[in-house]
């Protein structure tokens, strides 16, 4: 069986086509990414087009985790039942899964793509563990050992945070080709960029100075477009795991 995997972010998609074998193992088929325009129709008809040459059938699945909207899920549906006659699957929060009990108050408010990543991680790891996944925004999320959500943390990304400075501000902000570091910056371009980089991670570092977090067996799990760059800058032992909600979608729809 092919699955189709669909991961919908605020500003790219990722799929991924699996093969599931006789021996229920799960090998990557293809796999890409798409960078997508704000409100943009013609765009989620492209991708459909794009995915609609994948080798699927009727007898194939297509699980997504959808944070893009209703506009991106009825193009979804429609054309995964036209081409293919399959219904696609959406995973959503529940109260518990795969070990993790949701720690928000209502579950289903729980953003999806960040329970995704919740169940993957701690599937993974199997112990107490942070989420630091650092795209449009950054969130933070931990679990404890035996698999309880402990809540999260929700602030602006590198990108979001220079921009608001460049909508709501004077400062002219012009391209610079330097990577962010911590250093302070000199040009008002670089100041920026190196001040939001040591606003996440001075934000991450003061959640892990939470005594249960700063202990050994607490595993860091680093993801998303700028989870490289953040991860390079935190001085401590992380994991890189750019697939984590993709890897958690076959957990939260069996």
């Amino acid at each position: 069986m092919m699955l189709l995997e669909i991961d919908a972010g605020n500003t790219r998609v990722k799929w991924r086509l699996v093969e599931e074998r006789a021996d229920c193992t799960l090998a990557c088929a293809a796999q890409g990414a798409f960078i997508m325009e704000e409100n943009s129709r013609a765009w989620d008809e492209q991708f459909c087009e794009v995915i609609g040459r994948l080798p699927m059938a009727n007898s194939g699945r297509v699980l997504l985790s959808n944070v893009r909207g209703g506009g991106f899920e009825k193009s979804i549906r429609d054309y995964a039942g036209k081409v293919w006659g399959l219904v696609p699957e959406f995973a959503i929060p529940r109260r518990y899964c795969a070990g993790v009990t949701n720690g928000y108050y209502a579950p289903e408010k729980l953003g999806v793509d960040r329970w995704l990543a919740i169940l993957a991680t701690y599937n993974m790891v199997k112990t107490a563990c942070c989420i630091l996944n650092c795209g449009t925004t950054v969130t933070l999320d931990i679990v404890s050992e035996a698999g309880n959500h402990e809540g999260g943390y929700i602030i602006p990304g590198l990108q979001l945070m220079k921009h608001s400075l460049h909508n709501r501000s004077s400062v002219l902000i012009t391209h610079s080709e330097c990577e962010p570091h911590l250093s302070p910056g000199h040009d008002t371009s670089s100041a920026i960029l190196n001040g939001a980089l040591n606003a996440i991670t001075g934000f991450a570092t003061s959640v892990k100075s939470r005594k249960n977090l700063s202990q050994s067996d607490c595993v860091w799990v680093v993801s998303g477009g700028d989870g490289d760059l953040i991860r390079a800058n935190l001085n401590w032992e992380t994991r890189s795991c750019p697939s984590l909600v993709l890897d958690g979608l076959c957990l939260a729809i069996p």
